[in-house]
C-alpha cells in the first residue's frame, strides 16, 4: 500500500486516518515513518509512561535548547583548555622561582606509563607462549607411534623346507636347463613404497615438532624478557611513588606537586581565564533561561548526548490502531514534538 506524499512527514500533533484495513495501514505508516506502532491498550500505556518521564518539549523548545546546550559545551571546552594552559605556565614560573617541586609531574606519568606498557607486553607474550605450548601438547597426544623404517621381514611360513640331497641335485639340474623366467618384483616394489611413505610421514612429523620446539624456545625467551621488563618498571615506579598503584598516578602527581592547586588558583586570576569564564557564565545563563522559557527547571548539568537522546524520543512518530487509539490524546500531550497518528476503520 502506497502512502500519499502529504502523509509521509506529518506535522507534530494528533492526526486521524481512516481506512478499510486499519491494521495494514498502521503497519505501513509505522514502517515508512520509522515510528512506534501500538496495537493494544497495554502497549499504548507502556509508551505513555516512558514519554511522561521526560519533559514535554515542543519542537521549538527542542531546537532552542539544542542550540544553547551546544554553545555552552563549546565554551566549557574553551575554558578548560585555557585554564590548563594557564596552570602549566604558572606552575613553570613557580618552579623557576624555587617554589616548585623536586620531581616533575611528567616523570611520574612516564614511569606509570612504562609499567602499564610492560604489563601489556607481558600479557601478550604469555598468551602467545601458552597458545603454542597447548598446540604442541595436542600434537604430541595425537601423534601415532613412528613406523619401523626397516624392510619388512618375510614371514617364516613363506620359507620352504630344504629338499633332500638327491632331489636337490635333480632340481639343480632342472634349474640349469630351464628357460630363464622374468622375476616378479611387484611385492618388493609395494613394500618399498610403503617404507617410503612411512619415512616421509615420520620425518614430516619430526620437522613440525622441531619447528614447534624452536618456536617455544623463542617465545619462552620473550616471555622471560617481558617479565623482567615488568619487574624493572615496577621497581622504578615504587622507588618513586612508594606503594601507590599506577592507576592513582594523578594522586601521586598532586602529592609530589604541592603547588599544583595553588597554580590553578593563580591561573584562574589570569586575564585569559577571566575572559573565558565570563563567556561561560553568559552561555550558562542563556542555557538556563532557555529551559525556564520552555516551562521546565534546568537540569544540574548540560549534557549534549542526553538532550539529543531525549529529543529523538520526543520527536518519534507514534502510530495507534485498535484499542491503542483511546490513548491518542494523552500521547499527543506527552510528546508535543511528535506526530501521533490514530488509524480508525473507514
Amino acid at each position: 500500500m502506497s502512502i500519499p506524499a502529504e502523509q509521509r512527514s506529518p506535522e507534530p500533533g494528533l492526526h486521524v486516518r481512516t481506512d478499510a484495513a486499519p491494521g495494514e495501514l498502521a503497519a505501513t505508516l509505522a514502517r515508512e515513518l520509522d515510528g512506534d506502532l501500538c496495537t493494544s491498550a497495554h502497549q499504548a500505556e507502556a509508551l505513555l509512561a516512558k514519554l511522561q518521564a521526560l519533559p514535554a518539549l515542543t519542537s521549538e523548545a527542542i531546537e532552542l535548547l539544542t542550540e544553547r546546550t551546544a554553545r555552552l559545551a563549546a565554551v566549557q571546552r574553551v575554558v578548560d583548555r585555557t585554564l590548563e594552559r594557564a596552570t602549566a605556565e604558572v606552575g613553570a614560573r613557580l618552579s623557576t622561582a624555587g617554589a616548585g617541586v623536586a620531581i616533575h609531574p611528567s616523570a611520574v606519568r612516564e614511569r606509570a606509563a612504562a609499567v602499564v606498557a610492560a604489563r601489556a607486553a607481558q600479557a601478550g607474550a604469555e598468551a602467545a607462549f601458552t597458545a603454542v605450548e597447548t598446540a604442541a601438547e595436542l600434537a604430541a597426544r595425537q601423534r601415532v607411534p613412528e613406523p619401523a623404517l626397516a624392510m619388512p621381514v618375510v614371514p617364516p611360513a613363506a620359507h620352504l623346507s630344504e629338499p633332500p640331497p638327491r632331489r636337490r641335485r635333480f632340481f639343480n639340474f632342472l634349474r640349469r636347463h630351464r628357460e630363464p623366467e622374468i622375476e616378479d618384483t611387484s611385492e618388493s616394489t609395494s613394500l618399498l613404497q610403503q617404507v617410503a611413505a612411512s619415512t616421509d610421514e615420520v620425518f614430516g612429523a619430526r620437522r613440525a615438532s622441531a619447528a614447534r620446539e624452536d618456536q617455544l624456545i623463542l617465545l619462552r625467551a620473550e616471555r622471560d624478557r617481558a617479565e623482567e621488563d615488568v619487574r624493572v618498571a615496577e621497581r622504578a615506579w615504587h622507588d618513586l611513588a612508594g606503594d601507590d598503584p599506577v592507576e592513582d598516578v594523578e594522586e601521586v602527581v598532586r602529592r609530589f606537586d604541592p603547588q599544583h592547586q595553588d597554580a590553578m588558583v593563580v591561573a584562574r586570576d589570569t586575564l585569559g581565564v577571566r575572559a573565558a569564564m565570563t563567556l561561560l557564565e553568559r552561555a550558562r545563563e542563556r542555557w538556563e533561561e532557555g529551559w525556564r522559557s520552555s516551562g521546565f527547571d534546568p537540569p544540574p548539568s548540560a549534557d549534549e548526548g542526553g538532550l539529543a537522546q531525549t529529543a529523538r524520543r520526543l520527536s518519534q512518530t507514534v502510530v495507534l490502531v485498535g484499542a491503542a487509539v483511546d490513548s491518542a490524546e494523552l500521547l499527543a500531550m506527552a510528546a508535543p514534538a511528535a506526530a501521533v497518528v490514530a488509524v480508525e476503520p473507514g
